[in-house]
């Protein structure tokens, strides 16, 4: 396959609205369950500081990438494949493995580098731009052969 003439690929992904709605949603419905399930007050109250420690943990790393093992940024070229650039000012090489998912909504990256580490890069479509998240996926799709 040949890269398009624009050069590497390099994606800065910025905010998401949906991811950040998605978060809540599921964070909160687990409160709800939590807080109408009969546990005792002692479960209840670790269960809903586990629900608020994933919820921070996930809101840091995915969406304002604050945290260490955060995706700062990718890029993506035909000579030097895969490159992350991590919350901790790391650049490390990586490789796309197959567990990667892509959706016209949602491309979910799975990224091993040279150490064993691995990323998982969520781009909603609203944290791209529509041009750049279209041109990734129509690239994934013919270097990896994914299906629709």
């Amino acid at each position: 396959m040949t890269i398009p003439k624009d050069g590497p690929i390099r994606i800065e992904p910025g905010f998401s609205k949906w991811l950040a709605l998605y978060l809540l949603f599921v964070h909160t419905s687990a409160l709800v369950v939590i807080v109408l399930l009969p546990f005792p007050l002692l479960l209840d109250i670790a269960l809903v500081l586990l629900v608020a420690i994933s919820f921070c943990y996930y809101w840091r790393r995915d969406l304002l990438r604050l945290s260490a093992h955060s995706v700062i940024r990718v890029e993506w070229g035909e000579e030097n494949g895969w490159r992350l650039w991590l919350g901790d000012d790391s650049m490390q090489n990586a490789t796309l493995i197959p567990s990667s998912f892509l959706h016209r909504y949602l491309l979910a990256l799975d990224l091993k580098t040279e150490d064993s580490g691995r990323y998982r890069l969520l781009l909603p479509q609203d944290s791209l731009q529509t041009g750049l998240h279209r041109r990734l996926r129509m690239v994934l799709k013919l270097e990896n052969h994914f299906g629709e």
